[in-house]
């Protein structure tokens, strides 16, 4: 419908080499085989366009339909900087944050950017309206790393979704008490996450309806204990159903929400 318009957090499906399923690190093979695909096709596309090439960096806006989609960062004085000095070793530092605006409704991708860089996006790019969004990807996982009042601060009703992370017996986001999604909560009134980011039994249809500290203290059916051995949620197959989707009229109101099987809906 053209008065109304739909976001989404979701993985993109693309074909990647064969991967054993029996090898310990089947998964992140194949999510490695999905990425240099991704990589490959986009280079591709450069190639044969060359105007089809963006440059992701403040100031470089493009239209696309009646929405505005706005890159927030990194400025040229920041890409100078690299030019000078080199790569970070935290390529999170460069990460590009973009604000889609269309009509009265606006809606924040906050990519990986840490804190500190947040502070760099405030002094320009129209910052002072990045907390009056009505949907945002939260930034890196929901880590407190990536925390900054310059998103967070609006009101409650906004859409905040997060997508996890694992790697190791590490994972994010923290559901501990004082931790990201606690955090997040004391903004909004509930944290729409794609996946739990662990294994456990989810329903036939999405999402989970759940409290922080049910979470924290695994009370959810199925659920075990976050160890270095429990297999990282979504597995291939449940890949697909580690999403979530709305939908806003032109102001900004929210009209409807989609999630896939693996995904919860998190309350204090």
């Amino acid at each position: 419908m053209d008065d109304q318009i739909g976001v989404g957090c979701c993985p993109v499906h693309l074909e990647s080499p064969a991967v054993d399923s029996e090898h310990p690190d089947a998964e992140i093979q194949a999510r490695r085989g999905r990425v240099e695909h991704t990589l490959r096709a986009i280079q591709t596309r450069w190639e044969a366009d060359p105007s089809a090439r963006w440059r992701l960096q403040a100031g470089q806006d493009r239209n696309l339909g009646e929405a505005r989609i706005r890159p927030l960062y990194p400025d040229s004085a920041v890409l100078q900087r690299v030019h000078e000095s080199g790569v970070p070793t935290d390529l999170n530092r460069l990460s590009s944050r973009l604000l889609v605006e269309w009509h009265g409704c606006r809606v924040l991708l906050g990519a990986d950017l840490p804190k500190r860089e947040w502070g760099l996006v405030g002094s320009h790019s129209g910052a002072s309206v990045l907390g009056e969004h009505a949907c945002a990807k939260i930034p890196h996982h929901g880590s407190a790393g990536a925390r900054h009042e310059l998103w967070a601060r609006g009101r409650k009703g906004r859409v905040w979704i997060v997508a996890p992370w694992r790697k190791g017996s590490g994972h994010l986001p923290d559901f501990a008490p004082g931790e990201g999604i606690a955090h997040l909560l004391k903004h909004v009134d509930e944290v729409h996450a794609t996946s739990l980011g662990r294994r456990w039994d989810t329903p036939s249809q999405g999402p989970t309806r759940v409290t922080r500290n049910s979470v924290h203290l695994r009370r959810l059916t199925g659920l075990r204990r976050a160890t270095a051995s429990v297999e990282f949620d979504p597995t291939p197959q449940q890949a697909r159903e580690s999403w979530v989707g709305a939908a806003f009229d032109r102001a900004g109101t929210l009209m409807k929400t989609w999630h896939g099987s693996s995904a919860l809906v998190v309350r204090s």
